[in-house]
């Protein structure tokens, strides 16, 4: 557990270090090519970065999850070389971003920044107006099958997706207490891919149907109540008058969020940093709680 908010700013910290060191390697990784396990993400045309991790998704994955607290940092600290460096990290993480080309991560990060931009009254009419012109635009621009296939599930990616969550569904109507159990989702779905040129992922990439796998009917409860009760908590934070619980319970707001967004298209969780960051995420709540 956290004993004050100055171990909060001490952890974000550190989540900046980690960061500017995955998004500089990142940025290396996009000039060069050096590192990246996989040929067809190294060939310049097709290249996505992997920086310390085996996958493209992972970098995003980490990164995305603790931006937030760079910008919460930023409103905090005073000195003008500390707001300089949490630029400088929020500048480096975004590249990183766009050369993982995660679509999942891009998505999360721009509806969280929506969410929070609709939430406040001042920003409420902006924020609508530029989703409804974004939507026209994007009705009557040449890209707009180019945006389906990544974000409406049309390509390829996203066709893998839902047969792949359509395996998962068939496979737990028989086991729909229980699930799989704990790393038994690659053998309990076996019998029911249908895809057979395409591999077994370890988990549905799907927040939902990889905790209702793992852990069952009650662990997915267990997770969304824990979630739900975290949220809740936060909301209420951000009525208070102290200016630091408010931005680090908004702070926490957004990580869920983005948990959440990615949580439909992949899996922010059964990883050994993200679960780690998860409970940390709880731990951080708690002690903004009762501050």
């Amino acid at each position: 557990h956290f004993e004050s908010t100055e171990q909060l700013k001490t952890f974000a910290w550190g989540f900046s270090v980690t960061a500017a060191v995955v998004g500089v390697y990142a940025i290396v990784q996009k000039i060069t090519g050096w590192g990246i396990p996989n040929l067809y993400w190294r060939v310049a045309d097709t290249r996505r970065v992997t920086a310390f991790f085996g996958y493209p998704n992972a970098v995003a994955l980490y990164v995305e999850l603790v931006m937030p607290f760079f910008v919460g940092m930023f409103f905090i600290v005073k000195e003008w070389w500390s707001r300089a460096w949490f630029v400088f990290v929020l500048l480096v993480s975004t590249l990183a971003i766009i050369f993982t080309q995660s679509s999942g991560a891009a998505a999360a990060l721009v509806g969280t920044a929506w969410i929070f931009f609709v939430a406040r009254k001042q920003t409420r009419v902006w924020a609508l107006a530029t989703a409804v012109i974004f939507t026209i635009a994007l009705v009557l621009s040449p890209y707009k099958q180019k945006f389906a296939d990544e974000f409406l599930l049309q390509g390829f990616s996203g066709q893998i997706r839902t047969h792949m969550w359509h395996e998962t569904i068939e496979m737990l109507k028989p086991r729909w207490f229980v699930g799989a159990g704990l790393a038994g989702y690659e053998t309990r779905v076996a019998p029911y891919h249908e895809l057979k040129h395409v591999e077994i992922y370890l988990y549905p990439h799907n927040l939902v149907l990889t905790l209702w796998s793992e852990v069952g009917v009650l662990g997915l409860i267990s997770f969304a109540w824990i979630f739900g009760l975290i949220f809740v908590w936060m909301i209420r934070v951000t009525k208070q008058k102290k200016s630091e619980p408010r931005i680090w319970a908004g702070t926490i707001i957004a990580v869920l969020c983005i948990i959440f967004i990615h949580g439909l298209v992949d899996i922010p969780y059964f990883k050994n940093d993200f679960s780690v960051l998860f409970w940390i995420l709880v731990a951080m709540a708690l002690q903004v709680r009762y501050t």
